[in-house]
Formats: C-alpha cells, structure tokens, sequence
C-alpha cells in the first residue's frame, strides 16, 4: 500500500518533458521550468557516484532550485494524508536498514532563491536535524565565451568556462532560450545553460526536461521560504558540515540525530571526495 501511494505521489507530480520555447506569459510569474540530472562523484578514487533530480523554477524577478526529491518529502509533511505516507516510508527505510531509501533527497538538501531578496542568493538547508539559513551576493561568474558548439535535446549550445569557487567549470548554454539562468549558483550567460559540469567531472549537471506551460507558481514554495530556520553564513555551514562529514564518528552523528542508524562506531575514514565549494578550508 505504501508503494502504491509513493508511485502516486510521485508520478502525481510533474515529470520531466520537452516543449518548444516560447515567449513566455509574463503576467505568470513562472515563466520555466527545467529539470536536470545531477551526477556527484562520492569517492573520486573508484568513481561512486549518487544522482538526483534537480528543478529549477525561473521567475519574472526571482528563481528556486531544488531537489525533486526532496522538494517531495517536504509536501507530503504539509498535509495530514501526507504525513501518514511520510512517517511508513521512513519506518520501512529505518526498518529495513536502508536509510537512503528514506523520503528527501538523494544528495542535497538545499533550496537556493537566486535574487530572493533582490541582489542576494539565499540557501535554506540543513545540518543534520537543524534548518539553516544563510546569503551571499547573487552575482554572475566570470564566463569566457567559445565559438565550440554541440547539440543537447534539439538546443544548438556553444561552450564557455569559468572558475568558481575551487573548481573549474565547462558549460553549454543556448541562445536560443535567451534567459541568463542555469543549475545552482551558475547563471550569467547569453542563454540558459544546459549541461555543466567540472573538468574532473565530479558534479555535473544535465538537463532532462523542460516546461513552459503549466507551470506551478513560485509562490507553492512560500512555505520552504517562511520555514523557521537559523541564520548562518555560507563558510560556516561549510566548515561545521565538513566537521560532520569527514571528522564524526557514526557514534557521534546518531547522537546528535537522535536514532541509532545501525552503522559502526569506528571513525569515518578520510573520503576521497569534496565538496562542490572548496573555498571553505
């Protein structure tokens, strides 16, 4: 029974699909909808990878990216019905041992509001149990533009560059949809990016779908916007979640949880791995 409700929300939801760009309704304040498949490299040594599916929602003066998933979970917390679903569906993970089959996301908490307010990019996510707000200027990178081009679902791309934050990064991005947007932070460009990725392909970004008609307004996500979350800054949520992630003990982070998820108390062993922004050490 639970599964069947799990399929229902799930393809009760809106899926990833392809429509021609057209002049959007500015009088809906969603005027885009892409999806992107997002591939992280875990451990960079034997080339683990998790995937998820990300949303970016483009309005008249600001944008959300989010995780589908996790997006998901968070609606079903919002209803009575919903919460039933949400409460069996992560008994079952617990239950079974399987705690990534738990509802949310499959890599990243985040929702980013880009120019949410105006001139800012404002993250709400979470360190373990805790929600978490934090800003920084809502600003483009610094793109170097190519005459390379390739095909991706029917859009003619062309390439550029840019380092940011660590890393170096290649996107390709479509003048064709003439909406300086993309993935993540990433925005900037003559057109809306669609694949980006960094040149050790450790993330990289794909996009999979794209809406604009019927869309759902900006406004459903109110309520992620107004959630009750405690203020940091984006280097200090980095550093206390590198301190979790690499440093804890699986001893530790049940305690600071609060369930007992089944794992050793052996210290974690260094990951071959980093996070997306390595500006933080």
């Amino acid at each position: 029974m639970i599964y069947r409700l799990l399929l229902f929300f799930i393809l009760g939801s809106p899926l990833p699909e392809f429509s021609t760009f057209t002049t959007p309704d500015i009088t809906n304040n969603t005027i885009l909808e892409c999806s992107y498949q997002y591939i992280e490299i875990r451990d960079t040594i034997t080339r683990r990878s998790e995937e998820d599916l990300m949303v970016l929602r483009i309005g008249k003066t600001y944008s959300v990216f989010y995780s589908h998933y996790r997006y998901f979970a968070d609606s079903l917390l919002q209803t009575k019905e919903g919460k039933k679903v949400w409460e069996n569906l992560m008994e079952t993970a617990i239950t079974n041992g399987n705690i990534n089959s738990r509802p949310g996301s499959r890599t990243t908490d985040d929702y980013l509001f880009k120019n949410d307010p105006a001139g800012q990019l404002t993250t709400l996510t979470r360190l373990l149990v805790t929600e978490v707000k934090f800003s920084e200027p809502y600003e483009s990178q610094n793109w170097q533009l190519y005459d390379s081009s390739k095909m991706i679902q029917g859009y003619t791309c062309h390439c550029a560059r840019t380092s940011f934050r660590g890393r170096q990064y290649e996107a390709w991005y479509t003048p064709e949809i003439p909406v300086p947007e993309g993935p993540w932070k990433f925005c900037g460009l003559p057109g809306l990016i669609l694949e980006i990725y960094d040149t050790t392909h450790d993330y990289q970004y794909t996009l999979v779908g794209l809406k604009t008609e019927n869309i759902a307004p900006l406004e459903e996500l109110d309520f992620i916007r107004n959630r009750r979350s405690a203020k940091t800054t984006r280097r200090k949520f980095l550093q206390r979640n590198a301190e979790i992630y690499f440093n804890s003990s699986s001893d530790q982070v049940n305690a600071m949880v609060g369930i007992d998820l089944g794992t050793s108390s052996k210290p974690k062993p260094r990951k071959a791995y980093d996070f997306i922004e390595r500006d933080y050490k």
